[in-house]
């Protein structure tokens, strides 16, 4: 569009739907906000797939790089299972986003607000995979500090995905390094 984008930004603090960033991710929604910034589900018009894009706003972050280790953290644990895949990473408008896989479900959260306590036998059954790929994830050093109800998606197909890797630090000399 014509507008700039600083213009663009709606009384809410947030994208409008149909905002192009990088010239190939369209805005569609707002699918969350946390004290990072605002996650957005989106189209990768080059890929044609949906993707979310997590825009940090808080300016400790963006002074941190926090979106750049992030990307960088869980860009290394790409074919994990239930870990979400990061695609991307850039910055624009004074401000870095991260684009990764769009996880077509919902919060364990939200999951038992609507469903009501889960199953022990099962809960464990479904966070294998993410158990397994934790555990590799702490021998390379890095520690994820945030594993919650909110950031364990169940899929439709009833797969658990961690999606967030904005609290991970790394390990160093048994000290956390942020």
């Amino acid at each position: 569009g014509l507008m700039k984008k600083e213009e663009a930004k709606t009384t809410n603090g947030a994208l409008p739907s149909g905002t192009v960033l990088k010239e190939r991710y369209r805005i569609e929604e707002v699918l969350g906000r946390g004290g990072f910034g605002i996650t957005y589900k989106a189209v990768d018009e080059s890929l044609q797939v949906v993707v979310a894009i997590k825009e940090y706003v808080s300016e400790k972050i963006l002074k941190e790089d926090r979106g750049r280790k992030e990307a960088q953290i869980a860009a290394t644990f790409y074919d994990l299972e239930g870990i979400v895949s990061i695609r991307d990473y850039f910055t624009e408008n004074k401000t870095s986003y991260v684009v990764m896989d769009y996880v077509n479900g919902i919060s364990i959260r939200n999951y038992i607000r609507q469903q009501g306590r889960m199953n022990g036998k099962d809960v464990l059954e479904h966070m294998r995979p993410v158990m397994k790929s934790m555990m590799k994830i702490h021998a390379s050093g890095v520690i994820h500090r945030d594993i919650s109800a909110d950031n364990l998606m169940v899929t439709r197909e009833g797969r658990l995905l961690l999606i967030d890797f904005g609290a991970a630090s790394l390990k160093q000399e048994g000290k956390d390094v942020h």
